[in-house]
């Protein structure tokens, strides 16, 4: 049913901060699983996870970043089929502007290049490209907790768009 809103994805994730920011730009680490991911009829558990590194400079009250992260897909029971999704490359250039100590406005670009889908062990299309354009605000709730939230609109080669939300607690 087009149009229709439905939960897709959790994940969870750890990071890790390399360098902080100094005179050189910071370096961050970071590793994510999906906990659950739903498909066309099944769901599946732990079958996907991503590895990524952050880099970022703050030049107050602006802070520029690059992302880039590679997700590995294994295959998973859809119904009867086997189904893997195609692994993906994207790189993620933003700027983040502070408004103040708690809120933060973000935007930027997400260039993907995702493998061919496979069903039961043959490619469904192609390997693709897409580029996003990305929204984001940011609100520190209490000390080490933010909430991340991005919208994600389609800017070249597909329909769509996205709306996500992201906890991050600090330790």
């Amino acid at each position: 049913m087009a149009g229709r809103l439905r939960f897709a994805d959790v994940w969870a994730g750890v990071n890790y901060q390399f360098k902080g920011d100094d005179d050189t730009p910071a370096v961050l680490g970071f590793a994510e699983i999906a906990l659950r991911e739903k498909h066309r009829e099944s769901s599946a558990s732990s079958k996907s996870a991503l590895l990524g590194l952050t880099t970022y400079k703050a030049i107050d009250p602006l802070v520029f970043s690059l992302t880039t992260a590679y997700r590995f897909n294994r295959i998973r029971k859809d119904g009867s089929a086997d189904y893997k999704p195609g692994n993906l490359l994207f790189i993620n250039p933003s700027v983040g502007f502070a408004v103040n100590d708690r809120v933060t406005l973000t935007t930027g670009l997400q260039w993907t290049n995702r493998q061919a889908d496979q069903v039961n062990g043959k490619n469904q299309g192609f390997r693709r490209t897409s580029t996003d354009l990305l929204l984001g605000v940011g609100y520190g709730i209490a000390k080490g907790n933010t909430v991340n939230t991005t919208f994600k609109a389609n800017a070249s080669s597909r329909n769509g768009a996205d709306l996500r939300v992201h906890w991050l607690r600090t330790f």
